[in-house]
C-alpha cells in the first residue's frame, strides 16, 4: 500500500511532465509552434529518500514530501498487514525519486 500526501501520482506525474506550447506563442517568446519543453516544475530535484521508523518517504529539494511508501520488518508481518515489505518500500522509493530524472531525459 502507498499513501500519497495531498497530490496523487497522476497530477504529480501531469505536473512535471512534458507539455506542448500553444499555437501561437506568446509575445516575445522565441520558441516555434508544436515544439515540447519541461513544464516549471513544483517540486525541484534532486528527490531524496528519507528513511522513517514506517518505511521511507521521498522528498524534493525544498524539503517538501512528495510521497510515503509504509512497510513492515518481515513478509509475514507485510503480508497480514497487507503492505509492503522494507525492502519492496526501499526499491519503490528509490525508483520514484528518479523520476526528475527520468522525465527529463524524454
Amino acid at each position: 500500500m502507498i499513501a500519497m500526501t495531498s497530490i496523487t501520482t497522476k497530477s504529480l506525474m501531469a505536473r512535471s511532465s512534458l507539455q506542448k506550447l500553444p499555437k501561437k506563442p506568446a509575445h516575445g517568446c522565441n520558441t516555434f509552434q508544436g515544439e515540447w519543453h519541461i513544464a516549471v516544475r513544483r517540486f525541484p530535484p534532486p528527490w531524496t529518500v528519507e528513511r522513517m521508523p514506517s518505511g521511507f518517504k521521498v522528498i524534493d529539494a525544498k524539503g517538501q514530501s512528495l510521497a510515503y511508501f509504509y512497510a513492515r520488518e518481515n513478509d509475514h508481518d507485510a503480508n497480514t498487514a497487507g503492505v509492503l515489505t522494507v525492502d519492496e518500500a526501499r526499491r519503490l522509493a528509490s525508483n520514484f525519486a528518479k523520476l526528475p530524472d527520468l522525465l527529463s531525459r524524454g
